[in-house]
This record gives C-alpha cells, structure tokens and sequence, in this order.
C-alpha cells in the first residue's frame, strides 16, 4: 500500500510517497517545523515517492552507466555540486546515486522515484536530499539567497552564522542554544529573503555531523547520546525500539534535525526577522570569543562567498520540470542582493579563540554581543 503526505515550504508543494508508513513519519519529523506537512491535502505540481523494491533495483542495475559516461547535477553541498552517473536504457533520466546506491527516475512531468534494495536505511536519507533539492531549486528566486548558515532567533530576531565548513558555525550555535531566549531555526543552510518591508530568514533542514572536537566543547548535552551508524535514519519512536550498535568514540556523530534539536532540549523555529549576520572564524589570535563590526562591502563579499550553487545545465531538479525555476538570478543580481542585504541587516565578525567555550557564561555574552 503506497501512502502519501503533502510537503508545503513557504508557497512550494511537493507530494511525497512512499511504500512504508515510518518512512514518511521520519521525514514529516525531520522537516517539521520547516515545512507544513498534510495527511492528504491538495494536489501538488511535484511528486517524489520512495519504492523500496529490489527487483525493479536489480534490474536497473543490471542496465549499467550510459555509455558516454554523462554525469547528472543532483545536489548541492557546501560550496560544490554533487553529481552521480546517468543510467542506461530509458529515454527519461535515470540517475544511480552512488553514495545511498538508489536509483532516481524522473519523468519530466515533475515526478521522481527514487528506487531502493530494501536493504539499507539510507535510502530515507536520500528521499530527504531529493524533497530538499527540489524545493531549493523553488527558492533560488527573485529575492532569495540560499546561504551556508546556522540560524537561530534570540528574543524574536533571526541571527544567521555564516561561513565555510569548520568556520564554527555549528559550535557557535551550539554555545548560544541553552541561552533561555534562544530557538533554534538551522544548522547550515538558511534562506534569506530580502524583499518587502524586512528581511527574513527561514530554516532549510539538514543532516548534522557533530565532530568529535565538538563534543569535547559540549560533553553537557552529548554525554550519553546514542551513538549508532545508521542513527540518522531513524525516528525517535524507532530509535527508542530498537537496539543501537556502537560507534567508536573517534567517528562524527550523525544527527537528523529532530535528533540534534532534542539534544538540546531547545524549541524550534521555522522563519524570524533577520536582524544580524554572523560571520564566524576560529583563529588561535582571539583571546576567548571576539565581536566586531564589518562594513557593508566586507559583509556582501563573504556573504557572496558563503552562498550554496546553482546547479546548471542537466540537473536531477531541472528533470523534475515543474519545480524548476523559469529563470535563475544572472550572476550580477545575486551580487546585489548580497549588498543590499549587508546595507539593511546589522554585520559582525565573531572570532573564536582556543578558550571560546572555556565557561558556560559564555553562551550569554554572546548572544547579548551579536544582539546588541
């Protein structure tokens, strides 16, 4: 029995199927509050549906890569975009994901399935990736900016934590969580909006990778967390079912957003007023935790450098015809997006030091430094 929810981010609808009820249970509770989600509802432009069949999957394994060895745009990540091979034997793009080993088949009529073994829990994970790219793809509109950030709200206003991985991003946001007037809104891609009266800022789920040296800085919440490979991939219901498997304590805690949020025991957000744009960068010449203004042309130029691609030409969301945009922003355009937000929206620069984190005061003189 193939069961269905519709998935609504700001005016973007995406139906999603799948062959199993804790499938889309997992994903509702991962994209909750980001996106609206309905048991039925209306109809929606886009389809992604996840069938687990092993048959249908060993058949189109069986077909091999397209000949000419085309690569398809599938999602972007950090400051790249990530591509996996064309598949043989279909006049419509079939794509083989080499990382969660699922085929994607796209129509072109805005629908995509993405076929899986059966085998491996990840499969839930790229059905995340796809609904996520697909509604991004929707975003990269007239006055939005998709940018690598952490986000949260403080006393109503959004704060952004802009940057490159291993700027500090997570960790600063990490540090602020257990301040009282604080909400979580993203771990590290945010959506800007900078038309209207104000800009806005609105979370993007993603999967978190909590590095060991982070949990040194945090032991607090991640003292006793659960610590198994495929941990991402299940619901709290499931992961309170089932018997975990170890981790060594060496390897990247994997979270999904639900996970990571109730770690911390904070309450989230789903869109605020943007008010500050942090740009943090650890650097051994910071005495404890640093914070300092940036004029409009520096904050435009970093906040230019830290935006997710584009992808062009053959992309897997572009196969999802409907929920491709018309027309993306002309290079020129973005760059004066990104101006005109750092003249609108208060800029700072956060440098962390080697003793950041050393007191937990710390969480309060920072969300009072980057809010004042």
């Amino acid at each position: 029995m193939r069961l269905s929810r519709l998935f609504t981010y700001e005016a973007i609808r995406v139906r999603v199927e799948a062959d199993d009820p804790e499938s889309l249970d997992w994903l509702a509770e991962c994209v909750t509050p980001h996106f609206h989600v309905e048991v039925g509802g209306a109809d929606a432009p886009t389809h992604v549906a996840l069938r687990q069949d092993p048959a249908r999957h060993a058949a189109l394994s069986a077909r091999g890569p397209a000949p000419d060895g085309e690569r398809i745009a599938c999602f972007a990540l950090d400051d790249r975009v990530v591509a996996h091979p064309r598949w043989s034997g279909s006049p419509g793009p079939i794509v083989f994901d080499e990382e969660f080993r699922v085929f994607y088949v796209a129509d072109g009529l805005g629908r995509v399935e993405i076929v899986a073994d059966g085998t491996r829990p990840w499969s839930r994970v790229a059905l995340f990736r796809v609904l996520r790219e697909v509604v991004t793809t929707a975003c990269h509109g007239a006055d939005r900016l998709m940018v690598h950030a952490a986000a949260l709200v403080a006393d109503g206003r959004g704060v952004v934590l802009v940057g490159p991985k291993r700027a500090g991003k997570t960790s600063l946001l990490a540090h602020a969580l257990p301040h009282p007037a604080v909400r979580f809104l993203a771990n590290d891609r945010a959506v800007v909006a900078d038309g209207g009266d104000a800009p806005a800022v609105r979370g993007m789920p993603t999967i978190v990778r909590v590095r060991p040296d982070m949990a040194r800085f945090f032991p607090g919440p991640l003292r006793g967390c659960p610590r198994d490979p495929d941990q991402a991939c299940l619901s709290r219901a499931e992961a309170r079912e089932r018997r975990l498997r170890e981790m060594p304590p060496e390897a990247p805690l994997v979270l999904n957003p639900a996970q990571f949020v109730a770690l911390f025991g904070v309450e989230q957000a789903a869109v605020a007023p943007l008010r500050v744009v942090v740009f943090p960068r650890v650097t051994a010449e910071a005495a404890g935790l640093d914070v300092r203004a940036l004029a409009p042309d520096e904050a435009a130029a970093r906040l230019h450098a830290a935006l997710f691609p584009v992808p062009t030409g053959t992309s897997l969301a572009a196969a999802v015809a409907s929920a491709a945009p018309a027309r993306p922003a002309a290079p020129g355009e973005i760059a004066r997006r990104c101006r005109r937000l750092a003249e609108r929206v208060r800029c700072v620069e956060c440098r962390l030091g080697p003793d950041a984190y050393a007191d937990d005061p710390g969480a309060r003189r920072l969300v009072e430094a980057i809010c004042a």
